[in-house]
């Protein structure tokens, strides 16, 4: 267990070449990551010398930038900030650009996993692994599973050769193309993808059908509560979770929680006492197994599930709606209007009809999510809301 009251995801960029904007998005992840811990009152935090990795940020540049923001911040308010580095080069370089860093990594080892804490890793995968009556195939996005997937399914594996620049590239929960190409190929009944960090899970079957982290959610809520395991009879999820997905959670009697989107409110939210959280993304929070979210167990507790429903019939009880997505790039530099916009396009929202507007964090896009319990018109509607977005921006 992770010895730290809460876990700040941050989305780093990709090295592409200095010039594409990387500098503003590494120099977000540091103040957004610290405005946060102040807003939650940390006394401390802890950070890694973030997209130096397999992400390729040069590690000069990236200390500096690390150096730079949480000086800066610094400045402002009192909290302990640790910048941790894996490396006698890293460190070499934060010294030298900042003669007071103090020296955390033993000099003596390069540890890079701690053995004892990957060996508990290990038991807590055994308890809950279990063989499947189905044939299934696993994603391991090049990422953190590549090794561990080798020990319970040494042969049902794709993406799983790491090389430091391949991770989550065209593979994996944010690119199910090939994984749904290679179930169908070989005849596996289904597969689960995973995405680099291991975080997020998507499963997939033999007919093309996609089964996002609401459904998935939707059989863990479910067999929970007739264990009499879920608590408050209530699960946390994101303002994006299909209104299926709802509509199915009041029929069945389950309670659940609304938040921003984001897997730090689904966590912020979680701590009033429920132990099951979800996004359609994937990333799903079980507490009764760990206090964050884990892709490769919650995939074990998906096949125990499978292993004991009639599937087909599980997912035709729920009725999803359709979806469709617009991005909007904007140029105009005054600020965003997203309660105009949202009193602009009310008139779409009805019990057929569900619409999400909202702004990115990191780029000057607004993000369209129109849902749809009926496919028929579903893009000619959202270019209608597109329009009425583009007058107010």
């Amino acid at each position: 267990k992770l010895p730290a009251k809460y876990i700040i995801h941050a989305v780093s960029p990709r090295y592409i070449d200095g010039n594409s904007g990387e500098e503003i998005k590494l120099r977000s992840c540091y103040k957004k990551s610290l405005a946060l811990a102040a807003q939650y009152e940390c006394k401390s935090i802890a950070f890694p010398l973030i997209a130096t990795g397999s992400f390729g940020y040069p590690k000069e540049e990236g200390m500096r930038i690390a150096l730079d923001e949480i000086n800066a911040f610094l400045m402002k308010q009192d909290m302990l900030v640790y910048l941790v580095v894996f490396d006698t080069e890293s460190t070499r370089l934060g010294i030298n650009m900042y003669p007071g860093l103090e020296e955390y990594i033993d000099q003596k080892k390069d540890l890079i996993i701690d053995g004892e804490i990957l060996n508990e890793y290990y038991c807590l995968l055994d308890k809950y692994y279990c063989k499947s009556k189905y044939k299934i195939l696993f994603d391991a996005a090049n990422g953190c599973y590549s090794e561990i997937l080798k020990k319970y399914y040494p042969n049902h594996i794709i993406n799983c050769n790491p090389d430091g620049f391949n991770i989550n590239d065209k593979c994996g929960s944010t690119n199910l193309s090939r994984l749904i190409e290679k179930v169908k190929e070989k005849d596996y009944d289904y597969g689960f993808a995973f995405d680099g960090d291991g975080d997020r899970v998507i499963l997939v079957d033999k007919f093309n059908r996609i089964y996002d982290g609401d459904f998935l959610v939707y059989l863990m809520a479910k067999k929970l509560k007739e264990e009499k395991l879920l608590q408050n009879n209530t699960i946390v999820l994101s303002e994006m979770s299909n209104p299926g997905l709802l509509e199915k959670l009041t029929e069945i009697d389950i309670q659940y929680i609304i938040t921003p989107v984001g897997d730090v409110n689904i966590f912020k939210a979680m701590s009033n006492g429920y132990i099951l959280g979800a996004e359609p993304s994937g990333h799903i929070i079980n507490r009764l197994v760990l206090p964050f979210g884990d892709g490769l167990l919650n995939a074990f507790q998906i096949i125990n599930i499978l292993n004991h429903i009639e599937f087909s019939k599980e997912y035709n009880q729920i009725n999803m709606f359709f979806s469709a997505k617009e991005n909007l790039k904007y140029q105009s530099t005054k600020p965003v209007n997203i309660n105009l916009i949202n009193k602009k396009i009310q008139k779409f929202n009805n019990q057929n009809r569900m619409v999400i507007v909202r702004k990115s964090g990191t780029e000057k896009v607004i993000r369209i999510t129109l849902f749809q319990r009926y496919k028929s018109g579903i893009y000619k509607n959202l270019n209608k809301i597109k329009k009425r977005v583009m007058k107010c921006i």
